[in-house]
């Protein structure tokens, strides 16, 4: 224990250590996140950049139809911005009943699947065997009482246990509709600037809310296809950690494995004991 030294409290720190460097680590921590959160979210910009042109075109422009294109692509690209800033996390709500998993297929008892679980969440959970928090991609819900994962969790248990639902199809269908409607308003605003006299009683491309939503739904799905394609290439194992301690490490591969590769994998790890 020369490494060490007691403060006050009784809890141990490392000597030489000042208590400012935890301070300034936690700072650009916070600067990193904010830096990631802006370039995930870039609905504001678009928002901000579609205003500004939409009031340029009425200004430059007498034509009344003009303007009021601009206007309105406008004010979609603010109202977007605005309803996605709200969802951009992806909300986490408590499951409603306990549930058991067998390989892909999991189980509920008085659960509601098809009211809080849809194609694209994520199902979170304290596991029961390796008391580990595991998360998994829900990719089918069959019924109130069974649904299907992606690649499953790395142990099945029969324990009934408690879950919660990560909503990441919601965000990601708020997302792409922030997108689709921040796109919309820059063809607006491009077609009613250059082609206001000839173009003036046509809707402008992207402009119907019908494309709009297509164009979300696309998204999604090829989100969570992207998901699903990203899980297949990982396979978690489990390796020996100091005497009595086992840790869990993630392998990821170049292609998409299947379950008997994944299986095979785990094998040649002979501290796998969840593995037969």
């Amino acid at each position: 224990m020369e490494a060490y030294h007691r403060v006050s409290g009784g809890s141990l720190r490392l000597k030489g250590k000042k208590g400012g460097d935890l301070k300034e680590i936690k700072k650009k921590e916070r600067r990193k996140r904010k830096r990631e959160q802006l370039l995930l979210d870039p609905s504001e910009a678009s928002a901000a950049a579609a205003a500004a042109a939409a009031a340029a075109a009425a200004a430059g422009k007498e034509d009344a139809a003009a303007a009021a294109a601009a206007a309105a692509a406008a004010a979609a690209a603010a109202a977007a911005a605005a309803g996605s800033s709200s969802l951009q996390q992806a909300d986490i709500i408590e499951g409603t009943g306990r549930i058991v998993a067998t390989g892909e297929v999991v189980q509920g008892f008085n659960t509601k699947f098809r009211h809080e679980v849809e194609e694209g969440d994520t199902l979170l959970l304290l596991h029961p065997a390796t008391l580990l928090q595991e998360e998994a991609l829900v990719v089918a819900v069959q019924t109130d009482r069974t649904l299907h994962i992606h690649s499953g969790f790395t142990k099945d248990f029969i324990s009934t246990t408690e879950f919660k639902v990560k909503k990441t199809a919601a965000a990601n269908r708020a997302k792409a509709a922030a997108v689709a409607a921040a796109r919309a308003a820059r063809a607006a605003t491009a077609a009613g600037s250059t082609n206001s006299s000839s173009s003036s009683h046509e809707t402008p491309e992207g402009g119907d809310p019908e494309s709009a939503a297509a164009a979300a739904a696309a998204a999604a799905a090829a989100e969570l296809k992207k998901k699903m394609k990203k899980a297949g290439r990982v396979v978690s194992v489990r390796e020996k950690k100091g005497m009595w301690g086992y840790t869990v490490k993630q392998i990821k591969s170049k292609d998409e494995l299947s379950a008997e590769q994944k299986l095979d994998l785990r094998c040649k790890q002979g501290r796998d004991k969840f593995c037969w």
